[in-house]
């Protein structure tokens, strides 16, 4: 019986279509949101700098938001990378641990939590370019 799962924050695919990919797509997906994160965590502590260094009593609201924008984006592809990690993990091909060799990287744990009667398929949010069903 499928299982439907519900995430914290809006993701381009539900349970069930990540459970359809190949192994090789998940691997590639994970690969890529996990290069992403660095980019974005690096442009984080860059802004954080920034207020950090700058003379101003109260940065610019944009930059505010930008900051709070990267914030949202990061969450969410740190949730997706724990999806496509547990959907390796339910097709018995890695260990939980195997894309955490670095210690330096964490991810938070999965936030999704799984009802035990199925409902349709949907495709929800997602704003970045990558895994699209």
């Amino acid at each position: 019986m499928a299982a439907e799962v519900k995430f914290k924050y809006p993701q381009p695919f539900t349970w069930a279509q990540v459970m359809d990919l190949d192994v090789v797509t998940i691997s590639q997906e994970i690969t890529r949101l996990q290069h992403s994160l660095d980019h974005l965590k690096s442009t984080q502590d860059q802004l954080q700098y920034f207020i950090d260094t700058t003379s101003e009593s109260a940065p610019d609201p944009e930059f505010m938001g930008a900051i709070q924008e990267n914030i949202d984006v990061i969450n969410s592809q740190e949730e997706r990378v724990s999806i496509l990690k547990h959907a390796l993990v339910q097709k018995g091909v890695v260990s939980p641990s195997h894309y955490d060799l670095d210690p330096s990287r964490s991810t938070q744990p999965a936030s999704a939590t799984v009802d035990p009667e199925p409902n349709p398929p949907s495709i929800t949010g997602g704003g970045d370019d990558g895994l699209y069903i």
